[in-house]
C-alpha cells in the first residue's frame, strides 16, 4: 500500500477518509473533528513530500483502469503537480486553524483540498476537470456549512464557474476524438489548436479571476478559504497542463483573448482599489483582482512561465494574508497594523513578494518586443495604480478611515469600575495565520534568489528565473535586485520616521477614527442613468405594444408593407 506507485492515490485517500470520518462525527465534537482533519492534511502532505525527490528525476505514474474508452483513471506526480498539491494543503491547514471556523466546515475543507489535489495529480484533462469540479463542490459545502443558506449571488457565481469549467471538458473531448487521448504530455502539439486551447485557457482564467470578483470574495471565511484552497490551485493546474500540451507555443488568438481579458481585469481592479481605498474589504478585493488579471494576461504570453509562476505565488500569499484586512472590525492596534501591512503587500509594494512577481511578469512581456507594447503599458499602469491604491488603503486602515468600535467591544473600563476590563481575544492575537503568510512573503521579497528555486522552480522547471545571488533574479526582462530594494525601502522608512521625530511630528500609529464615506459600487455607476431613462423607456415600450396590437388586427397589412418596400428597392424608386 505504501509503494511509490500508490502514493499519488494515497494522498487522495488520506483526505477522503478524513472527510468521511469528520462527516460521521457529531457536530458538537469540534476539537476531535479539527484534529482528524489536521491529521489527514498532514498525512497527505507527508505522502506528497515523499514523492518530491522521486518526481524530480521523472514523473511517478499510477493508473487504475479506464472509466470509459479513452479516459484512463491515471495520476501523474511531477514537480508542478506536487507543488500545486502542497500549496492547497498548506492553505487548508491555515484555514483549519482559524478560530472562527463553523461546525461542519472541516469536512468541506477536506473535500475542497481533495479536489485540488486530484487536479494537481491528474493524468489527463478529464481527470483535471473532475478535480476542479470536486473543489467547487467543496466550496458549496463550505458556504452551506453550519446550516447556513447559500446566497443567490454565490449560486449564480458557482453556475458561471461551472460553465467556464465545461470548456475544459469540451477541449478534452476534442482531443480524445482527434488523437485518442487527453493526456497533455502525450497529445501532439499540432492537435492543440485555438478551438482546444481557448476553452481550456478560459477555464483556468475564470478561476483565477474569482479571487476578486466572487460574491464576498476574501470577505467571508468560507469564500476566502475556497479561493486559497480550491480556486487558485486548480487554476494553476489547468493552465500549467495547457502549457505542457502546447509546448509553450500558443495560437495568436489565444494570446490576444487572454491579454485583453487580463489587462481589462487588472485595470479595473487597480482603479477599484483606489476608488474604494476608504474601505479595506473592497480595496483588498480590487487589489486581488488586479493581481489575478495580470496573471491571466501573462498566462497567454509566449515564454511567460517564470512570471506566471511568480504571480501565482504572490496571489496565493495575498489570499492567505487576507484575513488581516477582511474582518469587518479590527479593535486592536496590532490588528490594524497587520491589516495595513497586508494591504500594502497585496498592492505590490516591496513588503511582500508582489513586487518581484510584478517585475517578472512585466519583464516577460517587455522581452517580446514592440508588438506587445500596448499590453506592457496597460499592465504597467495597472501595477502602478494598484501600488498607489494599496499604499493609501494601508494608510486608511492604519488610522483615519477605521471602522469605529464600541468601547465595550474592545474591553474598555466602565465608569463604575476603576479596574480595566480584560482585553478581547482578537486584541491579543490578531490572526496568526495572516502573520505567518506575511512573514513568508517578506522573506521571499528579501531573498528572491533563495525563494525562486524553492517556490518557482517546481512550478515551471527550467522556465523559472535564474538566481544570481540570494537577493537578485535574472528573468526575461533583465536582472531584478529584489532583496536590495526591500532593504532600501526599510532604510527609507526608518529615515522618514527619524526625520519626523526630529521635526516634532508623531509617527503614524493605529488609531480609531471616523468612518469614511461608503463608495458606490462600480456597477451602480454604469446603470446610474436608469432613473432618468426609465420613464422614457416605459413610454417607448407602451407605444411599441400599441403598434403591435394594431398590426395584429390588420390582416395582410404587414405583408403589403413588406411587398411595397421590396418593390421600391427592386425598381430603384428610392
Amino acid at each position: 500500500m505504501l509503494s511509490v506507485g500508490n502514493r499519488p492515490a494515497l494522498i487522495l485517500g488520506f483526505l477522503l477518509v478524513g472527510a468521511l470520518v469528520d462527516f460521521v462525527l457529531p457536530s458538537a465534537w469540534q476539537l476531535p473533528r479539527r484534529l482528524v482533519a489536521a491529521g489527514a492534511i498532514l498525512l497527505a502532505g507527508w505522502a506528497a513530500l515523499s514523492l518530491a525527490p522521486l518526481a524530480a528525476s521523472g514523473p511517478v505514474m499510477a493508473s487504475f483502469g479506464n472509466a470509459v474508452p479513452g479516459v484512463p483513471l491515471a495520476l501523474r506526480a511531477d514537480p508542478a503537480g506536487l507543488a500545486v498539491v502542497v500549496a492547497a494543503l498548506v492553505a487548508a491547514l491555515f484555514a483549519l486553524g482559524a478560530a472562527d471556523r463553523r461546525p461542519g466546515e472541516e469536512t468541506a475543507l477536506l473535500v475542497t483540498v481533495a479536489g485540488a489535489a486530484l487536479a494537481g495529480l491528474a493524468g489527463n484533462a478529464v481527470i483535471l476537470f473532475g478535480g476542479a469540479e470536486i473543489a467547487s463542490i467543496g466550496g458549496l459545502l463550505m458556504a452551506s456549512a453550519g446550516g447556513g443558506r447559500v446566497s443567490r449571488g454565490a449560486v449564480t457565481a458557482f453556475t458561471i464557474q461551472h460553465l467556464f469549467a465545461l470548456g475544459l471538458l469540451i477541449a478534452a473531448v476534442q482531443l480524445i476524438v482527434t488523437t485518442g487521448t487527453s493526456d497533455p504530455y502525450a497529445v501532439p502539439q499540432s492537435a492543440v489548436g485555438l478551438s482546444v486551447a481557448l476553452p481550456w485557457g478560459l477555464a483556468g482564467a475564470g478561476r483565477l479571476l474569482t479571487a476578486g470578483w466572487w460574491p464576498g470574495a476574501a470577505g467571508g471565511r468560507s469564500t476566502r478559504s475556497w479561493l486559497a484552497i480550491g480556486a487558485v490551485p486548480c487554476a494553476a493546474a489547468i493552465l500549467l497542463r495547457l502549457d505542457a500540451a502546447t509546448g509553450g507555443t500558443v495560437a495568436p488568438g489565444f494570446t490576444v483573448t487572454l491579454a485583453v481579458a487580463g489587462a481589462a481585469a487588472a485595470l479595473w481592479g487597480a482603479v477599484a482599489s483606489w476608488r474604494w481605498r476608504h474601505e479595506s474589504r473592497r480595496a483588498g478585493r480590487g487589489l486581488l483582482t488586479a493581481s489575478a488579471g495580470t496573471l491571466v494576461a501573462v498566462a497567454g504570453v509566449p515564454g511567460g512561465g517564470g512570471g506566471f509562476a511568480a504571480g501565482l505565488v504572490a496571489l496565493e500569499l495575498a489570499l492567505l494574508a487576507a484575513p488581516a484586512w477582511s474582518l469587518p472590525t479590527r479593535p486592536s492596534r496590532r490588528g490594524r497594523a497587520l491589516a495595513a501591512t497586508a494591504l500594502a503587500a497585496a498592492g505590490g509594494l516591496p513588503l511582500g513578494f508582489g513586487t518581484t512577481a510584478a517585475v517578472l511578469e512585466l519583464g516577460a512581456v517587455a522581452a517580446l518586443g514592440r508588438p506587445y507594447a500596448p499590453l506592457l503599458m496597460a499592465l504597467g499602469a495597472a501595477a502602478a495604480i494598484a501600488a498607489g491604491g494599496g499604499l493609501v488603503a494601508a494608510r486608511q486602515a492604519l488610522g483615519s478611515a477605521a471602522v469605529p468600535v464600541r468601547a465595550e467591544a474592545v474591553g474598555a473600563p466602565s465608569r463604575d469600575s476603576p479596574r480595566p476590563a480584560r482585553r478581547a481575544k482578537s486584541d491579543v492575537v490578531p490572526r496568526p495565520d495572516a502573520v505567518l503568510a506575511l512573514v513568508v512573503g517578506a522573506i521571499a521579497a528579501l531573498l528572491p534568489g533563495v525563494a525562486a528555486p524553492l517556490l518557482l522552480g517546481p512550478l515551471v522547471g527550467s522556465a523559472a528565473p535564474v538566481a544570481i545571488d540570494s537577493a537578485t533574479l535574472h528573468g526575461p526582462g533583465g536582472a531584478w535586485p529584489g532583496g536590495y530594494l526591500s532593504v532600501a525601502l526599510i532604510v527609507v522608512l526608518v529615515g522618514v520616521a527619524c526625520a519626523g521625530l526630529v521635526m516634532g511630528r508623531q509617527v503614524p500609529h493605529p488609531a480609531h477614527g471616523a468612518q469614511g464615506p461608503r463608495p458606490r459600487a462600480a456597477w451602480v455607476a454604469l446603470v446610474g442613468p436608469r432613473r432618468s431613462l426609465g420613464p422614457a423607456a416605459r413610454r417607448l415600450g407602451r407605444g411599441v405594444g400599441r403598434i403591435d396590437a394594431w398590426l395584429v388586427a390588420q390582416p395582410g397589412l404587414v405583408f403589403t408593407v413588406v411587398v411595397a418596400i421590396a418593390a421600391l428597392v427592386i425598381f430603384r424608386y428610392l
